[in-house]
């Protein structure tokens, strides 16, 4: 496969913004709201698509709370995103039909650029549609956990994208975007990620140790099948994006598995496809 060449600038995050985009791995997705919906127009182009409720139990915060302290998590850091970089999960398309808006999906990513240039990235408001981009969290190498969007609103993670056949569609005129239904998660890649290059040194046991953390108290507070956990590279339709590269299975699964089983979560781990 043959890679996007990148090209970093360090003194505008606007410009770090256009790397990033070369780069196809934070991009810009959709940030746009809902235009009003019209009862009165064409008949829609497109059908209503949903995923099956994979039937899994919903925590309440109470047990979500105590399955955090049983994996020694540190609260989150709060370093949310420019509110252009983040809007609503919209409940219904452009004739008034309703859509998935629920959390079903994660998206795992990773960010090229560092943590400050990430943050001041999210911070960065961006008016222009074509560049709003977000995360809901951003995991960096100690296994910090920041807040970059809440769980609530549409983080701008993935543009063009389908989970398999399911994507979500507004109005005729776009595309269809998982970001309705999606959490996004990013790794910060490490020094020698911050290049064009298909792979790099990977990501630290921290990182993997709160991701694997993070990604089944997601599943737990929303009901979402381990099945439903998935990269950019594997949502993305407009085959420029690839990461998170270098991203290790086997090490993500062995600290998910211990996680479910001290948090007594394991059901969430459905070793099945549940589209």
């Amino acid at each position: 496969m043959e890679y996007p060449r990148l090209r970093f600038w360090h003194t505008r995050p606007g410009r770090v913004l256009v790397a990033l985009a070369s780069a196809g791995l934070i991009s810009a997705c959709q940030g746009q709201p809902p235009e009003p919906p019209r009862s009165d127009g064409p008949r829609p182009s497109w059908q209503v698509q949903t995923l099956a409720d994979p039937g899994l139990p919903q925590r309440t915060e109470p047990e979500l709370a105590r399955c955090a302290a049983a994996l020694g998590l540190a609260p989150e850091r709060n370093a949310l995103a420019d509110p252009t970089n983040f809007g609503e999960r919209q409940s219904a398309d452009v004739f008034g039909r309703a859509v998935p808006a629920w959390p079903a999906l994660i998206v795992l990513h990773e960010t090229v650029i560092d943590e400050a240039q990430t943050l001041a990235l999210f911070r960065t408001p961006h008016p222009n549609d074509n560049d709003q981009v977000s995360y809901h969290l951003v995991i960096n190498p100690a296994g910090d956990r920041l807040r970059i969007v809440p769980d609530a609103n549409r983080a701008y993670g993935a543009g063009m994208s389908a989970f398999g056949d399911f994507t979500v569609r507004i109005r005729p005129a776009s595309v269809g975007s998982v970001n309705n239904v999606a959490l996004h998660l990013g790794l910060v890649s490490p020094a020698d990620g911050r290049g064009d290059t298909p792979g790099h040194s990977g990501y630290t046991d921290a990182q993997y140790r709160a991701a694997a953390a993070q990604v089944l108290l997601w599943q737990a507070r929303f009901g979402i099948p381990l099945s439903r956990l998935t990269t950019h590279a594997a949502v993305d339709r407009s085959h420029s994006r690839y990461d998170p590269r270098s991203f290790r299975w086997d090490q993500f699964m062995a600290h998910y598995r211990l996680a479910a089983k001290a948090c007594g979560f394991t059901a969430y781990d459905t070793e099945r496809a549940t589209y």
